[in-house]
């Protein structure tokens, strides 16, 4: 009670002092470094909670009754939970197992069933509620038929697989390999931002940038999109410096890789945007890692003027 008036409070949550916070706790404003609570949350108000029938052999009071707070909240995730591990068993797909990590998926991957009903208005006098993950409702209140359609891998909204696109974060999580020994991420002609990967420009260049990334196994679109900047200064007609972009596997990178697209010199022309439909290319990696990769390899002599940017790489998947 404070000042004479009570005040009622639906909620606990906050930032933990002893815990770090935990890979799968990741999503829209989840950022800081401590694990943060709760994770969901659900109707815990005992004025309008839930119709709970009690038998008459042990209760003073049998019949309907109206119950609230954690006592029904928390049996409530339970029956969900256990409603959803049916539901899939059924259809012969894993169940939850450790629940977060697969809550958590389904809230920072978008999904076309939204799985939670995000709770934007209210505090527990301390934290204010609000878009997306707050201290006082975590994630949201449940829809249990949107998050077993979700788990059962219905398909979803594109998703980028790749990351650091703009190269603005540095290398990781690219892997570069340069001939000359050259460090291949650069500030000279970014296409957007302040750098791209810069790749030749040097006599005898073999320059490669890589990304390694898992395919979802229940991919059934995939798109690969990015920009690049072939320049020179000769004129020559003939095809004496390549670029090529490539899928192959990342524990044997000696082997022949899938080809999406090959330029040369002569394909010099500005910044140009290419995207390319890879979903056939991606098939024997479904559910399996697979490398990305941008090669260029310039002539011996005379000292090559050839040099490639990349930039704002995307590679979006829908899942079906």
């Amino acid at each position: 009670m404070l000042g004479g008036i009570f005040h009622v409070v639906g909620s606990g949550g906050g930032k933990s002092t002893h815990f770090s916070r935990a890979d799968y706790q990741s999503g829209l404003n989840l950022t800081d470094a401590s694990r943060q609570v709760p994770d969901v949350s659900a109707n815990a108000d005992p004025a309008t909670g839930y119709a709970v029938y009690l038998t008459p052999k042990n209760p003073k009071d049998p019949g309907w009754q109206v119950v609230g707070g954690t006592s029904a909240a928390s049996p409530l995730w339970a029956g969900i939970a256990a409603d959803i591990n049916q539901a899939l068993r059924a259809i012969h797909v894993s169940p939850l197992g450790h629940a977060l990590p697969a809550l958590y998926r389904i809230y920072n991957t978008p999904q076309i069933y939204p799985p939670y009903h995000d709770i934007v208005k209210g505090s527990n006098l301390f934290y204010q509620a609000g878009p997306n993950y707050d201290l006082v409702t975590g994630m949201g209140t449940p829809d249990a038929w949107n998050i077993m359609r979700d788990l059962q891998g219905a398909p979803g909204l594109p998703t980028q697989l790749l990351q650091n696109v703009s190269f603005e974060g540095g290398l990781a999580p690219w892997q570069e390999h340069s001939a000359g020994g050259y460090e291949l991420i650069s500030m000279a002609n970014p296409h957007t931002g302040t750098y791209s990967a810069y790749l030749c420009g040097y006599s005898n260049c073999d320059d490669t940038i890589t990304q390694t990334l898992t395919i979802p196994a229940s991919t059934h679109n995939a798109v690969l999109s990015y920009w690049i900047y072939i320049g020179r200064a000769d004129t020559t007609t003939t095809c004496t410096d390549t670029f090529h972009v490539f899928l192959r596997a990342p524990t044997a990178p000696g082997t022949t890789a899938t080809d999406i697209q090959k330029l040369c010199n002569t394909d010099a022309n500005g910044w140009v945007q290419y995207s390319f439909d890879i979903t056939a290319a991606l098939v024997p990696y479904l559910g399996k890692p697979v490398q990305l990769g941008f090669q260029a390899i310039g002539a011996t002599s005379p000292r090559s003027s050839f040099f490639v940017n990349v930039d704002d790489v995307s590679l979006y998947v829908t899942r079906g």
